[in-house]
């Protein structure tokens, strides 16, 4: 009995599978829905869908014409973000040459897909795990972990004292290996101190090189009165009225220019210049009322 380890794709598209009625193969934590492949005509194609997905096999798809392979699936979705997705797949559908030959056709169809679900699906971001060694892990730990591997391998598959000591030599080996370049790259970052160094960045760095966990920066307890503060300080020290009398009346003197200047740019023509589309003009109400605090 096959099966595949997938666990990063919700749906996924196969095709050329050779899968015939008969095939034994299971795709775990996947509803799998096959069109066999019958002759050497027919190739066949999958459409794997997660199982916390419901999907449904649609039981009479379009007839795209002889010899074309067609399977088409129903995805039961509650997202707001299904209804973007359908508009920027028939935006950019809408897009393909239909003079191009069939391999194009197929590229800009799944580059079509990639985009729409881009800027449909929100993306995140994969928490970032720094193990002990990462400040010092290069190729070479990497091959001294290799090396240490594989003679653990091979002693557990024979366990004779031969194997047991190419084992403790890899061990100790890769011991006196990663203890140099663990020294070499600790030099290197103390080469780069100096007297702006401040005394949080190196008590970070002792740490990390001890092996424990640098926590996490304290949240202010009044962060709106903190940033307020820090907005005023910035104001008052960008006001104009730091400047001098005669700096100051060079400025009023100079506005007008810079006002028409800014002015003859903003009405000339450029090619980056696009219209609204209906979709920003249906999201900008929300948006809007998402920033001021309110909901209609």
């Amino acid at each position: 009995m096959a099966a595949a380890q997938v666990e990063r794709w919700d749906i996924i598209l196969l095709q050329e599978t050779s899968i015939t009625e008969t095939t034994p193969i299971r795709f775990p934590g996947y509803t799998a829905h096959h069109l066999p492949a019958r002759d050497r005509r027919t190739l066949g194609c999958s459409i794997l869908v997660r199982q916390n997905i419901r999907s449904e096999r649609i039981a009479h798809p379009v007839d795209c014409g002889e010899r074309t392979e067609v399977l088409g699936v129903t995805l039961h979705l509650r997202h707001e973000s299904i209804q973007v997705f359908r508009e920027e797949l028939l935006h950019h559908l809408t897009q393909v040459d239909p003079g191009l030959n069939v391999n194009d056709r197929e590229r800009r169809l799944v580059d079509a897909f990639h985009r729409a679900a881009n800027t449909a699906i929100p993306k995140t971001k994969k928490p970032q795990r720094n193990y002990k060694d990462h400040w010092y892990y290069d190729q070479r730990v990497k091959e001294y972990h290799h090396r240490v591997n594989q003679a653990r391998k091979l002693n557990r598959a024979h366990h004779t004292q031969a194997t047991r000591d190419l084992l403790r030599a890899a061990i100790r080996t890769a011991r006196e290996g990663t203890k140099k370049i663990r020294s070499e790259k600790w030099i290197e970052w103390c080469s780069g101190m100096n007297a702006h160094t401040t005394l949080s960045a190196l008590w970070k760095h002792v740490n990390t090189a001890r092996g424990r966990r640098v926590p996490a920066a304290p949240t202010h307890p009044e962060p709106e009165r903190e940033a307020s503060r820090l907005l005023r300080a910035y104001v008052d020290r960008a006001s104009n009225a730091q400047l001098s009398h005669e700096t100051r009346a060079r400025l009023e003197e100079q506005r007008p220019a810079q006002d028409a200047t800014i002015r003859r740019a903003c009405e000339q023509q450029h090619l980056a210049d696009t219209a609204f589309t209906m979709r920003e003009l249906k999201y900008a109400p929300t948006a809007q009322t998402r920033h001021s605090g309110w909901r209609r």
